[in-house]
């Protein structure tokens, strides 16, 4: 008997909005319905993303919709197991969960090819970014030996191995302070411009309307809950627009 798709939840799920506006028109939370449409010998297929396990589809190991997530049901484990290693070989960042009717997981299958070249990459990528602090932070230390005690690097070659241990440990934590610190002023930098790019762009009759937007949430009208919800999608696309007047 061949496998069968079917939905994993039984509706839509409210947007965002909705649920911090209280929108009245809002959808209720959806409820989980895949087991109820199974045998009790019968597996259950699901695909996640390898890293952060969230739901994607096993056509193209893309997230979607989260109402729109579905599952494959399989008579047996075999047939699952064998589909699954299919779908991993195509999409290797895909991660095949199989579980039982009880919501139980039975086994994972994943391209252990592509686990082990993941693996050896993120080492390689802490190896360099290691490397780099090192050699930043042994920079900075060298500058400042040179600018307090006006002398050059021979005073590494004196150094004891204990010392060496020390003075690399030393270079790698200050040069990863200095990294990060980069990272932190630039991200408030960019913060700051995109504030004061919103300031000027917003005219004052906006300014006035999106204003309002706290204590129409608050109201207990439900009329007065469906105007700040539709206000703050509208703001959410008035920022998204000048985000892309900035680049």
């Amino acid at each position: 008997m061949p496998s069968r798709v079917v939905r994993v939840f039984d509706g839509p799920f409210p947007t965002m909005d909705q649920m911090m506006f209280r929108d009245p028109d809002a959808p209720p939370v959806p409820n989980e319905a895949w087991a109820g449409q199974m045998q009790a010998h019968e597996i259950a297929l699901f695909c996640v993303n390898f890293k952060s396990r969230t739901p994607v589809r096993e056509e193209t190991g893309r997230p979607g919709p989260r109402s729109e997530e579905t599952c494959r049901i399989f008579q047996n484990l075999e047939e699952a197991e064998s589909y699954a290693r299919v779908v991993v070989e195509a999409h290797p960042s895909i991660v095949c969960i199989l579980r039982s009717k009880d919501d139980r997981d039975v086994k994972d299958v994943s391209n252990r090819r592509f686990m082990h070249r993941f693996a050896f990459a993120s080492l390689l990528t802490m190896g360099v970014w290691l490397t780099l602090a090192g050699g930043l932070g042994l920079a900075i230390i060298l500058l400042v030996r040179l600018l307090v005690r006006a002398d050059g690097p021979q005073w590494l070659l004196m150094l004891s191995v204990r010392q060496w241990f020390g003075v690399v440990t030393g270079a790698v934590v200050l040069g990863s302070a200095a990294l990060v610190l980069k990272m932190y002023l630039s991200a408030t930098r960019k913060a700051a411009n995109l504030v004061q790019a919103i300031n000027s762009s917003l005219s004052p009759e906006e300014k006035g309307r999106y204003k309002d937007l706290n204590a129409l949430a608050a109201s207990s009208d439900p009329e007065d809950r469906r105007r700040a919800s539709r206000l703050s999608r509208q703001y959410q696309e008035r920022i998204m627009q000048i985000r892309r007047e900035m680049r």
